[in-house]
């Protein structure tokens, strides 16, 4: 099916997708390719999580020519015989087996790796050592304009009273405006020499002069700062602790339930047998 076809035919359904689960709307069939039929329902579960919702009628368009095209190849594998041949039995056995002890595993293990909020404090705690800081750090907000008066002017705001992180949500080109100019915890050597060069003379809650660099004039604003040598805060290294917490709780259930499964089912073992074939293939 031509591409432009398959937008046209998303693009009409665009509001459907809305509403498919009260309407039923998400089983009419959105592409066909020989008896094989795909969804409006079947095109949401192919969308990525991190996909916007709803999508546009591009992005869903994508989605169904990559169907289209992996059909048509399917098709024609299956019409060659291609499935009946030993090796592909083979592999399809193998990701089938794969897929069912991933599914499993998910099930098993997911539900133990919740971490609590006393768990993180603990670990932060009792392995402050491992949050060590190489080198100083700071909490940074940054301000982008275009021009130098534009930068002047803005500074003034700032100095007059107006704080910095409104002042970039109005005013600055970075990303980071939404957030008012927080950059979070960075060091020097994370920042372009034009940037690092200004902050060791900067105090905490002063605005820089502007500072020229290669996309614009920045104002810069040190929220706080840690010696080297310090500990991280908590609210930094949160995500990394929760992440290790939870590996760990799902590697001890996972070795509880292999000891669990080994006692319930039969294992046999020959490694006598697969030592003498390993020097066999070597001579």
């Amino acid at each position: 099916m031509p591409m432009k076809k398959i937008t046209l035919i998303l693009a009409l359904s665009g509001v459907m997708a809305l509403c498919a689960c009260r309407s039923g709307d998400g089983e009419r069939p959105i592409a066909r390719v020989g008896r094989s039929t795909l969804t409006l329902q079947e095109v949401r579960r192919m969308a990525p999580a991190s996909a916007a919702n709803p999508w546009s009628a591009k992005q869903a368009a994508t989605l169904v020519q990559q169907w289209v095209e992996s059909e048509l190849l399917y098709q024609e594998a299956l019409r060659e015989g291609l499935d009946k041949e030993a090796a592909v039995q083979e592999a399809i056995e193998r990701q089938a087996k794969a897929c069912v002890v991933t599914f499993f595993l998910a099930q098993k293990l997911t539900d133990h790796a919740a971490v609590s909020d006393a768990e993180i404090e603990s670990y932060y705690q009792e392995c402050a050592g491992e949050f060590s800081l190489p080198e100083e750090t700071y909490h940074l907000r940054v301000i982008l304009v275009a021009t130098l008066p534009e930068a002047n002017a803005v500074r003034q705001m700032i100095v007059s009273g107006t704080p910095f992180a409104e002042v970039a949500k109005r005013r600055s080109m970075d990303g980071s405006r939404g957030d008012g100019g927080d950059w979070g915890w960075v060091t020097l050597s994370r920042l372009s020499p034009l940037l690092a060069r200004a902050i060791p003379s900067l105090r905490t809650g002063e605005v820089s002069r502007p500072i020229k660099s290669e996309v614009g004039y920045n104002l810069l604003w040190i929220e706080s700062s840690l010696r080297k040598g310090s500990t991280m805060p908590l609210e930094q290294v949160r995500d990394e602790i929760v992440q290790r917490i939870a590996a760990s709780k799902r590697e001890k259930k996972y070795q509880q339930l292999i000891q669990w499964l080994s006692r319930e089912i039969a294992i046999q073992t020959d490694l006598e047998a697969l030592q003498s074939l390993s020097e066999k293939e070597a001579q």
